[in-house]
């Protein structure tokens, strides 16, 4: 007996032209990035609605057979293919190691420089 995979998580409907939660938008630029849709903006990943997310989410519903609306409802059909496309995904790779601690750095000392004296012209 298969299980049907449960929809993407969201706590609310992602669209353009409505207020997000920023939980939601992390986890969707993050599966979208997994699977090559979304690529990092130079200052990073933000909780934060941009361009790009929007592309990719459109690729990705383009790429599913699915309405290029740019939006996802909790219980909607891109949700839905999202959890499914995700969890294959995760079966597939098997669960990611545990990151390995980042080795504490030594802050790098410089000496004291000698206070500059300003020369006094003519003297």
């Amino acid at each position: 007996m298969r299980t049907q995979a449960q929809p993407f998580p969201l706590n609310g409907r992602v669209d353009a032209d409505a207020a997000m939660d920023p939980d939601d938008t992390l986890r969707e630029k993050t599966a979208l990035k997994a699977l090559g849709l979304y690529r990092r903006p130079e200052g990073g990943v933000t909780p934060y609605p941009d361009p790009d997310f929007f592309q990719g989410l459109r690729a990705f519903q383009r790429d599913q057979g699915l309405m290029q609306d740019r939006v996802m409802k909790p219980d909607g059909p891109t949700a839905e293919r999202l959890g499914k496309v995700v969890s294959e995904m995760s079966k597939r790779n098997g669960p990611r190691p545990p990151r390995k601690p980042t080795p504490p750095t030594t802050p790098r000392v410089t000496p004291p420089q000698k206070p500059r004296v300003p020369r006094v012209q003519g003297a």
